[in-house]
């Protein structure tokens, strides 16, 4: 289990984000599948879409992706995230949440969104992820950064200006050690602003403004979203120690 360690913030803070990406990778971007799939949770049968890395490539880690309240997992392939980081290595699984999408139904209570989000995890049979966020999706992670989950192990969290960082418990923000990389969009000075404000104190953050980007900076600047967020990914995977009581899927 990853405690807190001074070393761990500062490699964090000082790490270089900006670096270019593997032209060799971006180049098989297209050869990148993504796939439609539906999976039966007790309340909803959840739509979502995957894309694994192509030609038989390694596979160095699972991500979840969640969406905002006007878009759906679409985003995600629109945007060209699910093919960058399936071409860079990894897994992954953008889900409709229910109450919109092809996953359809009604909302998830608010109380019971971040356990929703569990099951979902659970029933993919991942034991280690990645989750990125955005928006309204901080409903369903933000309550697993102070509640660790016990089924599986939150390697890190990408969080796009994500909402309900308001109601993490007074004064616990130092104590929470998942790293997360919080981006919001240069031009965003509401949600965006209030949840880098709410995040830049836990003990493993980064804030990063994304420029020339709005409130879902994904959509203005999505070269420099994929960049940071690989190159975030790179320093969590390969050198902060993760769970030693997960073993790989």
């Amino acid at each position: 289990m990853l405690e807190k360690n001074p070393n761990v913030h500062q490699l964090i803070k000082n790490a270089d984000l900006d670096l270019s990406l593997s032209e060799a990778c971006l180049r098989i971007t297209n050869d990148v599948e993504i796939e439609e799939n539906k999976l039966r949770l007790p309340t909803h049968d959840v739509f979502y879409l995957s894309a694994t890395p192509p030609k038989g490539n390694y596979i160095k880690g699972h991500i979840v992706l969640l969406h905002d309240q006007t878009n759906t997992s679409y985003v995600w392939k629109d945007t060209n995230t699910l093919q960058t980081l399936a071409a860079f290595g990894y897994s992954c699984f953008a889900l409709d949440l229910p109450g919109g999408g092809r996953t359809g139904g009604l909302a998830v209570e608010e109380a019971n969104r971040p356990k929703f989000l569990c099951t979902f995890i659970e029933l993919l049979g991942l034991q280690e992820v990645v989750i990125i966020g955005s928006s309204m999706a901080g409903s369903y992670i933000v309550p697993l950064l102070s509640e660790r989950p016990d089924a599986f192990y939150i390697t890190c969290v990408i969080a796009v200006a994500i909402s309900n960082t308001d109601k993490l418990p007074a004064g616990m923000a130092k104590d929470i050690v998942t790293p997360v990389l919080v981006l919001r969009g240069s031009f965003d000075t509401s949600l965006g602003q209030n949840s880098a404000n709410n995040l830049k104190n836990l003990a493993n953050s980064r804030v990063i403004t994304v420029p020339d980007a709005r409130h879902l900076c994904y959509l203005n600047n999505s070269k420099y979203f994929h960049t940071v967020s690989l190159n975030f990914l790179d320093i969590v995977l390969n050198h902060i120690t993760k769970s030693p009581f997960v073993s790989d899927v």
